[in-house]
């Protein structure tokens, strides 16, 4: 419902909404003007909310946005590759790259297969002399090494048995002085070992004059002089053994072996 007032004589007018913008009379004669009305009186129902198969098929499509690989970065340029150096020929002789043969470094093509020594090829050449030097170098240590250390083998156990023997040999002089031997107490016995390797020969010598036989008076010095030679032979097998021995004379050899009194001494 609109309600004004006239503007002629100020009688309250009502009209419907209907009326609003339309022109009236009122009573006092005066032609008005009714106004619009200022909101609509009817309330809008509100409309059903849609149903869920509805609200997923009129769901609009979000398309996924692919989002780019980023592009890679580009490779650094490769370093410039630096020419080789080759040294400069000097005289020295290396080995031609092609048949191994030697040959100067400032020769300009190899005098036997005729290949060109350029400056790639001396310098295979060189370090191909460098390796056949090395190699010759081997060769000379595996073969002097075995010799070496089998000589230095053999001089120490030479030594060590060496001793060994004397040992043995101080230790019956030793025994038999102390059981009265008369002929290891001469102040002129002179002892004498050799050794060679596994073997070795231990002699007993002393000499002296006799004295002048009233027989004899016409013998001279040289007759009476005397002289005995004891030898004993020895050989090494793990130990020292007593293998053989000789009896001498000034003059001759008497006995294909040494006294048992004196062998015994002396025979581990």
């Amino acid at each position: 419902m609109i309600r004004f007032a006239c503007p002629s004589c100020g009688h309250a007018i009502k009209a419907p909404d209907e009326a609003g913008g339309k022109t009236g009379k009122c009573k006092c004669g005066e032609l008005v003007r009714i106004p619009s009305p200022p909101f609509s009186a009817s309330v809008a129902e509100p409309s059903p909310l849609p149903s869920v198969n509805s609200r997923i098929k009129n769901r609009p499509i979000i398309l996924s946005a692919s989002v780019a690989e980023p592009s890679p970065l580009p490779s650094p340029p490769a370093p410039p590759v630096p020419s080789p150096q080759y040294a400069s020929p000097t005289g020295a002789m290396i080995l031609c790259y092609a048949c191994r043969k030697q040959l100067a470094d400032t020769a300009l093509a190899c005098p036997k297969c005729g290949a060109a020594q350029t400056p790639e090829g001396r310098e295979k050449g060189r370090q191909m002399k460098k390796g056949a030097e090395t190699f010759a170098l081997i060769v000379a240590l595996l073969l002097a090494v075995p010799l070496f250390l089998c000589c230095f083998g053999v001089t120490s156990s030479s030594s060590d048995h060496e001793a060994e023997l004397r040992a043995m040999v101080a230790r019956g002089m030793e025994k038999a002085k102390s059981e009265g031997m008369q002929f290891l107490q001469s102040k002129s016995l002179r002892v004498q070992i050799v050794t060679e390797k596994t073997r070795a020969t231990v002699t007993f010598q002393d000499s002296g004059i006799r004295a002048r036989p009233n027989w004899g008076p016409d013998l001279t010095e040289e007759d009476l002089r005397w002289e005995t030679t004891y030898e004993m032979s020895y050989i090494y097998d793990g130990k020292w053994k007593l293998i053989g021995g000789k009896t001498k004379s000034k003059d001759k050899v008497v006995l294909d072996q040494v006294p048992l009194s004196l062998s015994n001494y002396f025979d581990p």
